[in-house]
This record gives structure tokens, C-alpha cells and sequence, in this order.
């Protein structure tokens, strides 16, 4: 009805082999505002199986304004879960990107609730223990 930010987003998942081809709920994601999706893999362990994350700027929660955390969802068997809760203030963009064989996510910073001049982050992807974690 326009008047809540913090609601659950769709995440469909794509049958083109399907006659006709169409999309189903694949999960319900509770977001704040969401302004961006990104979707990405990151290698695994097992190098023909990789990560496969989520990624979803957040821009405005109902409890906190623009202070609204973003989130990263790792996809674990059937569903995503959470893998990493990013302070963010009014994000309008997220994005992975890989660099001379680093690996890293770049959120877009808008608004604080008094300022547009907002710094964006940038974090790269350590693997750690057998896993992907976000480092500064």
C-alpha cells in the first residue's frame, strides 16, 4: 500500500525448458527499500561447483530511515540464507566485481538522512576457512 518499506521481495527463479517457458517463486527475501539486486558466483572449493551470493541494496528502513543495513544472501541448497549484514545509508547500487584475481562488492551510498555527500564502500571477498567472508 506504499506506506511500509520493510517488506519481502520475490526472488523467481527462470524455466526456459518449460512449455512455455515461465517463472516460478523461487523465495521471498524480506528487504527495506530495496533499490538493486545483484546476483554473482564466486569460485568454490570445489572448482566446478561455485558460490553462488545475492546481493540487495537496501535503501530505506521502516525502524532505522536511511541507516537501512544491506544485505548478502549465499545460496545454501534449495534457498538463499544470510551471509553478510552491510551498514549502508540510503543505498542506491550493489554490485560484484572481479580484479586481478581479487574478488569484491561495491555498494553505492546516497543519503544519511541529512547529507547526499554519502561515501560508498568498497569490501573484498576473503576465503577463509573454507568460506567466503566480506573484509574492509
Amino acid at each position: 500500500d506504499g506506506s511500509l518499506y520493510n517488506i519481502d521481495s520475490v526472488v523467481y527463479q527462470w524455466h526456459p525448458a518449460a512449455d512455455p517457458p515461465a517463472l516460478t517463486i523461487f523465495q521471498q527475501i524480506s528487504t527495506s527499500g530495496a533499490y538493486a539486486f545483484t546476483a554473482f558466483d564466486l569460485p568454490g572449493a570445489d572448482p566446478s561447483s561455485p558460490d553462488s551470493f545475492l546481493a540487495v541494496a537496501n535503501h530505506y528502513d521502516d525502524a532505522t530511515a536511511y541507516a537501512a543495513r544491506s544485505r548478502v544472501y549465499r545460496l545454501e541448497g534449495a534457498a538463499y540464507a544470510e551471509a553478510a549484514s552491510l551498514e549502508t545509508y540510503g543505498a542506491a547500487h550493489i554490485e560484484s566485481f572481479s580484479m586481478g584475481g581479487s574478488h569484491y562488492l561495491a555498494v553505492a551510498n546516497y543519503f544519511d538522512g541529512t547529507y547526499h555527500d554519502v561515501d560508498s564502500e568498497v569490501y573484498r571477498w576473503e576465503w577463509a576457512g573454507g568460506a567466503w567472508a566480506l573484509g574492509a
